[in-house]
């Protein structure tokens, strides 16, 4: 299972034993599980403030980074730096894991039971975002969040996906009903605009299938076929008023903290929001895949190459970087790298790629 990261890594949140950033992908140090990880594959790689969740097609999922107020779970074998915790290479974190998300100091898991299916987190949320109710504001332990009254409890539906930004997340349910919790000020859990302690049902006037979330807002969307899609949100960046009235038919969608990203089955990629750092390149070429960090993009073009643009201060879009603030903007670097590439993450200026 090679994997490899570069980008910020202030808080060892690259898995690469040490704290410096880098800008050249470089192979993660990961704890082997008991059966060995060579037949298990990455299927989720999720990034918060300054830890990061990978999820293994085991169930398994494993952290890494700052665990200051248990964001990735409890764990033994970290170093505590200036009353700062540390998890310095992959780690063991939760079993049974179906699905992972996080915010900037917390982490969510979809987790499968004898009993059904179960949202937990664990880690800090001073919005709401543990959705353990009132007055819970951190949890040193992965915790069973409050389940809200309606169908979620009283039903077969359960979760099927989860997404997180900086202070709040959302779900979506196989009977395509979607809830959420943390912040809901500007409206990113729809109405009434304000903060959610536990989940409750986001009004939406269709199937969800999936849902994303970016820093104060959350896009969510119906079937491929249907074209049905709504932002939820204030209109800053324009991001309800410039949404297309139609959803393209999307392959993968995603966030950053003030844009949507969707990349149709064709190929092309659609985008809409702040007119800044993540805008694509006029020559960018066709692309099979996406990762969408906090500020910046990787993707896979269709003839193989992993290329990334956006804001690249920490090295998370490789090398050469503009201006003082680092972006790479109005083109995109191509970053090199001498296997197969299966997959991709970004998160908060971190880039990860999964090789064969």
């Amino acid at each position: 299972m090679p994997l490899y990261s570069f980008g910020s890594n202030g808080s060892y949140q690259l898995g690469l034993g040490h704290n410096n950033d880098i800008s050249d992908p470089t192979s993660c140090i990961v704890q082997p599980s008991p059966k060995g990880l060579d037949s298990i594959n990455v299927t989720r790689i999720v990034g918060g403030g300054n830890h990061t969740l990978i999820q293994l097609s085991n169930g398994s999922a494993k952290a890494v980074g700052e665990n200051t107020g248990s964001r990735c779970g409890p764990i033994l074998h970290q170093i505590l730096d200036k009353d700062r915790n540390f998890v310095v290479d992959f780690q063991d974190c939760l079993d049974g894991v179906v699905m992972c998300a996080a915010s900037w100091e917390a982490s969510a898991a979809i987790v499968r039971r004898d009993t059904g299916y179960a949202i937990l987190t664990t880690g800090i949320g001073r919005r709401g975002e543990l959705g353990q109710g009132l007055p819970i504001v951190s949890s040193d332990q992965w915790t069973e969040i409050m389940k809200p009254i309606g169908s979620w409890g009283d039903s077969d539906a359960h979760p099927i996906d989860i997404h997180g930004s900086m202070n709040h997340f959302v779900t979506v349910l196989s009977n395509g009903e979607v809830y959420g919790w943390g912040k809901g000020r500007n409206g990113q859990l729809g109405e009434p605009r304000e903060d959610s302690w536990k989940p409750r049902k986001i009004p939406v006037p269709f199937r969800a299938v999936r849902a994303v979330c970016g820093r104060e807002f959350t896009y969510v969307l119906g079937a491929v076929d249907s074209g049905e899609h709504l932002v939820l949100g204030s209109d800053k960046n324009n991001l309800i008023s410039a949404a297309p009235v139609i959803a393209p038919r999307w392959k993968q969608v995603g966030a950053t903290w003030s844009s949507i990203l969707v990349l149709d089955q064709s190929g092309k990629l659609h985008t809409w929001g702040k007119p800044t750092r993540t805008n694509p390149p006029e020559s960018l070429p066709m692309l099979k895949q996406l990762a969408i960090g906090s500020e910046h993009v990787l993707a896979i073009t269709t003839d193989g190459k992993v290329i990334a643009w956006g804001w690249g201060k920490h090295g998370n879009c490789g090398l050469p970087i503009d201006g003082e603030f680092g972006d790479v903007q109005g083109r995109y670097n191509e970053i090199q790298v001498h296997r197969t590439v299966k997959s991709l993450g970004a998160g908060c200026a971190t880039s990860w790629i999964d090789v064969e």
